[in-house]
């Protein structure tokens, strides 16, 4: 499970909306939900990647990560808060077998970066996700 969290308006959700738009131009995907957020899964390859772009408190995120959980996703993208609710739906599915690798996009107060910088992140969690599903980590 790859965890994007902090502190609200920090631009979380469009990194991980990134993260999909990556991985949805290389591989089959499935819209769930396409709000201006978005739920939706990726296969890559036997590897069934579930990403959900919202991670407020009192969201969809922790019913998200179960109907994730249900569909047997073996990699699990989401936004969260740096504490609270968010949190702690993420921490519920380590007793399911689920490793949490909490990352954070770079961020600046220069508005005209962020575009990039959320692209950044996304190129970044991209690869960890293929080296993890073909074995290099």
């Amino acid at each position: 499970m790859i965890a994007n969290w902090g502190v609200g308006e920090q631009g979380k959700s469009s990194s991980v909306k990134n993260v999909y738009a990556l991985l949805s131009e290389k591989y089959p995907s499935n819209v769930l939900i396409n709000n201006g957020d978005i739920k939706a899964t990726v296969q890559i390859g036997e590897a069934l990647v579930g990403i959900e772009s919202q991670g407020d408190p009192n969201s969809r995120q922790g019913e998200s990560l179960r109907v994730f959980l249900q569909m047997g996703c073996d990699i699990i993208v989401c936004a969260s808060r740096s504490y609270g609710e968010t949190c702690e739906n993420i921490k519920e599915l380590k007793k399911y077998g689920y490793q949490v690798v909490w990352t954070q996009n770079d961020r600046t107060d220069d508005e005209t970066m962020h575009y990039y910088l959320n692209r950044k992140y996304a190129e970044r969690v991209v690869e960890m996700i293929e080296d993890r599903i073909e074995g290099r980590i």
